[in-house]
Order: C-alpha cells, then structure tokens, then sequence
C-alpha cells in the first residue's frame, strides 16, 4: 500500500495484505475460460479479449462477453443472440458425426414448445438455419454444421473441419450443459 511507513512508528502491516493481493492476482489470472480441441487455458480478460481480435486464421472463435455474445472468423464478427450462442457452443463442443444433436438437447432453448412438451421439428430446424447464415455470413465455410437422420429424427452435428475456440467468464452458467 502507499503508506509514509517511516511516519507512522511501529507499523506493521498484517500478512494478510500480502494474502489479498495474491488472490487478486489469481483471480484476474483465470477470470476467463479459453476452450479449444485440445483442452482448456485459463487467462485474463485482457489475454481473452486479445485472443478474440487476433484473427486466428481459419478457426471459429465463439467469445462469450460481459456485453454480447460474437461470434469470430478471419477477422470478421457477428453479433449471435443468446440461443445461437448457445447451440453453437454445444455444436462445438458436443456434437459429432456418431453423436449429432437432436431437437431434445435443446428443449431448455424452446421452451414454448407445443403443448405436449415437444420442441417442434420446424423450429429446431429454423434455428440451425438461422445459425448457419450467421456462419455464413462470418465468412465461414457453409458446411461447417452438417445434418444426417438420426433415431428417426434430423439430427445435426459441427464436423470438425476446422479448430475452434472457445472464451468466457470463469463463473458463466450456460443454458445447456452436459
């Protein structure tokens, strides 16, 4: 602290101080999570912020923020809302061409489904092309998010064609977890 110590006889400061700060430094060290293919880093906002901008050739950057949700590809954004954010991250993260999503992993998304409770098959399928024209438009390949029948039921799936990266807070919940 910036404190005269030599005005002040006999002060001590408490080691707790030196304890504090020490957290504080920790804390702002993994305030962010950064989630790629091959594992997750924690880092600051600022090495976050930094990673989202660095126009990481051919990789799909998905950056949770405390202002909007962006998406990142080669330099251009796109602003996602809440639920595309969403299913983009759970596509990046969940599926694959053996294990592709359903509309019923989404259900917390849509909850004004029918009244039978189900997500209707429609709207799931609009999402998904509302989700791939903000790919699109990113400048990201169009084929990124692929589709196959699966249990009877349209399934899609992310096909790992390219590396992805994944940022948020350290203490964001998300709608859809595992």
């Amino acid at each position: 602290m910036d404190v005269d110590r030599a005005g002040v006889p006999n002060l001590e400061m408490s080691p707790l101080y030196e304890v504090i700060r020490q957290n504080e430094g920790y804390l702002q060290r993994h305030a962010f999570t950064a989630i790629t293919p091959n594992g997750i880093k924690m880092c600051t906002r600022e090495e976050c912020e930094e990673m989202a901008v660095s126009c990481l050739p051919d990789t799909i950057v998905l950056y949770f923020s405390d202002r909007q949700h962006s998406l990142f590809y080669d330099g251009r954004e796109e602003v996602l809302s809440v639920n595309h954010a969403e299913m983009l991250r759970y596509f990046l993260l969940y599926s694959t061409e053996e294990t592709p999503v359903t509309k019923d992993q989404f259900y917390d998304l849509f909850q004004s489904g029918s009244q039978d409770g189900e997500v209707p098959k429609n709207t799931f399928i609009q999402a998904v092309g509302r989700l791939r024209r903000k790919l699109v438009q990113s400048g990201a390949p169009s084929s990124l998010i692929e589709n196959k029948t699966f249990n009877g039921q349209t399934a899609y799936y992310f096909n790992r064609s390219i590396p992805f990266l994944i940022m948020h807070r350290s203490d964001d919940t998300f709608i859809l977890n595992r």
